[in-house]
């Protein structure tokens, strides 16, 4: 069936190219025209189906290389781009099954993905993690913190007039904070 569809994909488009060849610029046929648009409406189905019929593939491996769940959208949309291109450019006739070139396309894209990744880690790291480690331990009563303090006491005093009392409870449960009156005691 994929065999099939392949065929039939890459013969509408070679007759839709060679019938788009044979119109006059000056004066294209309108039924040429709509045969045209009909043989690449169909062309359009069969990829949308064999798009449709991969995505389980495209987001196993998605799963399989992205580190954090956040990177998973970016990964899966990645690999429907490449499953887009590998669909283009795939050759049924060289005996391979649709779904190995794809993993391996897709695969390869992934690992080019992984790898620039590393290098980005290995060329600049963490920078915040060496800031901290070159400053000297500092106290509770430091000025930054009381700055910090300040600051975090003004963004909760302007959170209470915005928000009841109940969302107020939610925001300081959420993050782990305490109410400016309690501070003070």
């Amino acid at each position: 069936q994929e065999q099939l569809l392949f065929r039939a994909l890459n013969l509408l488009k070679f007759r839709a190219i060679r019938l788009r060849n044979r119109l006059s610029p000056s004066a294209p046929s309108r039924k040429a025209m709509n045969q045209i648009d009909e043989m690449l409406r169909v062309v359009e189905e069969i990829r949308c189906r064999l798009v449709n019929s991969n995505l389980r593939l495209v987001f196993g491996l998605a799963r399989k290389f992205s580190p954090q769940t956040c990177d998973l959208d970016e990964f899966f949309s990645d690999g429907c781009m490449i499953l887009l291109g590998a669909i283009d450019r795939f050759d049924y006739s060289r005996g391979f099954r649709f779904s190995t070139y794809a993993t391996h396309s897709i695969q390869r894209h992934f690992y080019r993905v992984w790898k620039a990744r590393q290098r980005r880690k290995e060329r600049f790291p963490n920078a915040a993690a060496e800031m901290l480690a070159a400053v000297p331990n500092m106290t509770v009563e430091s000025p930054l913190w009381d700055d910090a303090e300040a600051v975090l006491n003004n963004l909760l005093a302007n959170a209470k007039t915005v928000l009841d009392d109940r969302e107020h409870q939610i925001l300081l449960s959420r993050f782990g904070l305490k109410s400016s009156t309690s501070r003070a005691q």
